[in-house]
């Protein structure tokens, strides 16, 4: 199934309204929490374009991706 505007609209509504009712201390263990599954995603897209990479090359591109991600705003 393609997520729909609407359904995307909802998804974030629904972030938003648990966010509201975290403390301060269980958003940052949050956005910690989010962050190391983005990294472990990254790593897992790199190891399927990549499948012979060593543990340390794995981790060189990772930290690229994320570099480039961050000039660009998009972290």
């Amino acid at each position: 199934m393609t997520p729909t505007l609407d359904s995307n609209d909802e998804r974030f509504r629904e972030a938003v309204r648990r966010a509201r009712q975290m403390s301060p201390e269980e958003r940052i263990l949050e956005g910690v929490r989010m962050f190391d599954e983005a990294c472990a995603n990254i790593r897992y897209s790199i190891r399927s374009h990549f499948s012979g990479a060593a543990d340390e090359d794995v981790e060189a591109l990772a930290r690229m991706v994320i570099r480039f991600a961050d000039r660009r705003g998009l972290i």
